[in-house]
Formats: C-alpha cells, structure tokens, sequence
C-alpha cells in the first residue's frame, strides 16, 4: 500500500495536478501502478553527509564511511544514490549498526529494511512487483472482502509481526523445501500426521492442504506462536516436544539446530512412529561422517538403518521467512512393520543412565 501511495504520487505530479485537483479526484489504482519504482534503497548525499561525516574518523567506521562516500564530496546536495547490490547494502547496514544514534541508524537502515520485506516476498524485480499490485488491485477496488478473506488478511498480518523476531530456533520453513518434503513421504488415507516445533505452521498448512482427510496434530512450546496456530484453526499442543508421548503414522518437521537439539527431536520423533511409519526432517547440514562428535557418529549410525539423508541447495534458507545462512540436509527414516517393541535409545535416556 506504500508503493501504491509513491505510484500515486509521482503520477500526479507527472500530470502536474493542482493540490485541489488532487483531493477530488478519484482512485486510479491501475494507472498509479504504472509509475511506481522498485525500492531500492535510495538516499540523498546530503543526508548521509550530515550522518556519516561525524564518523569519518572514528575507530571501526572509518574505512566504511570513507568508502561510502567516496566520489560523492563534490555533488549536489539533491543528488541521490541507489542500493542495488548485496555488496553496497550490507556495506551500509553493517555501518550504520555502529552508529550509536537511534534516530540517524534509523534514517540508514530504514529503507533497506522496506527493500528486504520485498524481496522476502518474492517481489524480486519491478514486473513481478507491478503484478502483485495488480492483484491487490483486484482485491480491493470496488468490492468489500468476505470474512475469510479478512481473517486471512488478519493472519498474514499477525504472521508479519514475527518477521525477523529472536525465538530460538524459529526459522519457518521455504515451501521449495516443503515441497521436497511431500516427495519424500506418503501419506495415506486414516494415517495420522504430526507436526512438532510447528512455529506458525507452514508445514502444517501444506499439510492440510495436501491431506485435509487426514487427523493433524501439531505442537508448539512457544505461547505466541501457539496462539497465531490456534487461530489458523490446528489442534495444537502448547508443550515441550519432547515430553510427548502420543504415537504417529507420519511425522514432517524442522526442528530446532542448535547444540545438536535437530538430533534428539529425531530421535524422539522416531520412536513416536508406529509401525511402518515414515519421517521427513529437516536437519542442520553438519551431519557429516568425518565428524568427531560422538552424537553425530551414533545419529549417522541409525540413518543407515532407518532410511537416507539428501543434501538440500546451498543457502535454502537465505530468503526464508527468517533468514539463516546455516546449510540444510533432509533426511528420510521409516520404522520397520514389525519393529513395534524395541525403541531407538534417546540421548536423555542415555544421560539419565549415566546420572543414575
């Protein structure tokens, strides 16, 4: 709705409507979008003299505030520069974390802040961008939403307000990784299905989508999210995954990665399998067989009993929902038919043993 009110902006200035002219005209939603521009970050170089110059001499900001404003000493003060490489804009960002002003580190990170929602949208480029306000368009000119659609409205926006928010090991899944997911594992008629540390569903949205016949669980220790979860209408469990005890025919999931936790919900996901049960996981891509880690090795050892590991594209999670560099492998184990007493040893059972 920003973009659309710059494109209605610039066009009427492009008309050179009067102000009066401006008040009374009527919506003109698709000719506004015809002059929308992509947003880059843009800044006036006087602005970022006024900010960055204080700093020019300072320890740890020096070389970075020098090489921003490089080549734009002399220009004019209404002159302005665009963001439009990875380089120049973590460039910018890491510069103005330093700043210790929260009114001028804003000013700088602000409009790159806008420019990377778009791009976690998917709005890469203008035509892209363009069609998506055209949809928008279509949604709103005229017509008044139906209830769904403004409970559906409501929870995007909900949903937004997670963006980029610190929760341990929240790092919501991209779909090309679910879709993986699905070709790993069949689901069939009157099987259950669980999701665990389910964040705000996106697994499990694809899973009711996919199998809406089927009985869905899902389970999710964190009290916001357990709400936003509710409200997608799922039958969650607001606890620690790993005191559960309820059984399952198939289990999708993203556990958490750190400390080698993605290793112990496996684990305990894998011995909440009935019989002939399937489970699809998304791990962190450390599982390497040259890995020192005792863990790891005893992991490895039960994947080449129970199933596979596939590698996932490098980077899957850069331009996820919230972003991670961490590298990413899928891994595939199934319990066999007849295995329904003997249990895969969980990693708190064994520290329990050793304590006792």
């Amino acid at each position: 709705e920003n973009i659309l009110s710059r494109g209605k902006y610039n066009r009427q200035n492009a008309e050179n409507l009067t102000y009066t002219q401006k008040q009374q005209e009527k919506i003109k939603l698709y000719e506004d979008i015809n002059f929308i521009e992509y947003p880059y970050p843009v800044f006036y170089i006087n602005i970022l003299k006024t900010i960055l110059f204080p700093y020019a001499e300072t320890k740890g900001m020096k070389q970075a505030v020098n090489e921003i404003l490089k080549g734009y000493t002399n220009n004019n003060a209404n002159d302005k520069i665009i963001l439009k490489t990875d380089t120049i804009i973590n460039l910018f960002k890491k510069t103005a974390l330093k700043i210790p002003q929260e009114w001028e580190r804003n000013r700088i990170l602000e409009p790159i802040k806008d420019f990377e929602r778009i791009q976690k949208m998917g709005l890469t480029n203008e035509a892209i961008l363009k069609t998506a306000l055209r949809e928008l368009a279509n949604l709103t000119a005229g017509t008044e939403p139906t209830e769904e659609q403004k409970k559906e409205q409501e929870l995007k926006e909900l949903e937004r307000t997670f963006i980029n928010k610190k929760i341990e090991g929240f790092f919501p899944t991209p779909k090309n990784l679910i879709e993986r997911m699905f070709s790993l594992a069949k689901v069939f008629k009157n099987e259950t299905i669980l999701e665990p540390s389910a964040g705000l569903g996106h697994i499990a949205e694809a899973i009711r989508e996919r199998h809406p016949e089927n009985s869905l669980n899902v389970i999710e220790y964190n009290h916001s999210l357990c709400d936003v979860l509710q409200k997608k209408g799922f039958n969650v469990e607001n606890e620690d995954f790993l005191n559960t005890s309820k059984k399952y025919d198939v289990i999708f999931m993203n556990p958490p990665f750190e400390k080698n936790q993605d290793i112990e919900h496996v684990k305990h996901a894998f011995n909440l399998l009935n019989s002939g049960g399937r489970l699809v996981a998304i791990m962190a891509g450390n599982k390497h067989e040259n890995s020192n880690n005792n863990k790891i090795k005893e992991f490895l050892e039960m994947v080449k009993e129970y199933g596979y590991i596939q590698e996932n594209e490098e980077g899957s999670f850069k331009n996820a929902f919230n972003s991670t560099n961490v590298n990413t492998i899928m891994v595939y184990l199934e319990k066999d038919s007849e295995e329904t007493e003997t249990e895969v040893q969980e990693e708190t059972t064994q520290n329990a043993s050793v304590a006792l």
